[in-house]
């Protein structure tokens, strides 16, 4: 059995969608192939995505597109993260959480891991 292959590959043939992606690049992702790539990848996986994000592109280009949608950002190691943390998602706004350091708070643990709990047609997660 022959695997047929193409030399000049390109994934956001296969998962890309050149609307959303023009959409992409006007809330500031950067227009190189290797951001689109990773845009793609980031609005695909059903997991939580994280970014190492040294010149802050992800980041600025998060906190645009989730604009209108009223998104928190929350930094790992302020006064009351968890307090914070509990109120927005009962509030069901887009979080972003950024962590300086280069370690999870493994508090935040079982929220990345999405280890929901359904309780009563209710969804629960132990934070903390």
């Amino acid at each position: 059995m022959e695997i047929r292959t193409h030399e000049k590959f390109e994934f956001r043939n296969i998962l890309g969608d050149n609307l959303e992606i023009a959409d992409w690049i006007n809330f500031g992702l950067p227009k190189d192939e290797l951001s689109i790539n990773n845009a793609i990848l980031v609005k695909k996986t059903m997991q939580n995505p994280m970014m190492i994000d040294p010149q802050l592109q992800a980041s600025r280009w998060i906190r645009n597109m989730e604009k209108k949608s009223d998104i928190v950002i929350l930094k790992v190691g302020t006064d009351n993260l968890l307090k914070r943390l509990e109120t927005v998602l009962r509030m069901k706004n887009p979080i972003m959480i950024e962590m300086p350091e280069s370690f999870i708070d493994p508090s935040l643990d079982s929220l990345l891991s999405k280890d929901f709990e359904v309780v009563n047609h209710r969804c629960y997660v132990k934070v903390g």
